[in-house]
């Protein structure tokens, strides 16, 4: 079933983008490495989800939790990304993943 649903393309959400902050997050995500684990595209990679595209609200909770540390994840690498990240930070990188 997981290959199904894998093999599906991705659809963007009805969630309205906003192109400020998805260009401060595309300034940010290099620095982060955040193509080298999630591929350049952010369209995932074996074990490393697709975060292009992804609900919005979503990336911006599942982010908040590995930065506050009430949501594990198998890479500690995500984790220590993420740390330290602010609010606004976060938000960025969110609008400019769900962008691409």
């Amino acid at each position: 079933i997981a290959k199904h649903f894998a093999a599906l393309p991705a659809r963007a959400s009805d969630e309205k983008i906003d192109p400020d902050l998805a260009r401060k997050g595309a300034e940010l995500a290099p620095g982060l490495q955040c193509g080298s684990c999630h591929k350049p595209d952010l369209t995932g990679q074996q074990h490393q989800p697709r975060l292009a595209r992804q609900r919005l609200d979503y990336l911006v909770y599942a982010l908040k939790g590995f930065r506050d540390g009430t949501r594990s994840g198998p890479d500690p690498l995500m984790v220590n990304a993420i740390l330290g990240r602010s609010d606004a930070e976060i938000e960025a990188l969110a609008h400019f993943a769900v962008s691409r």
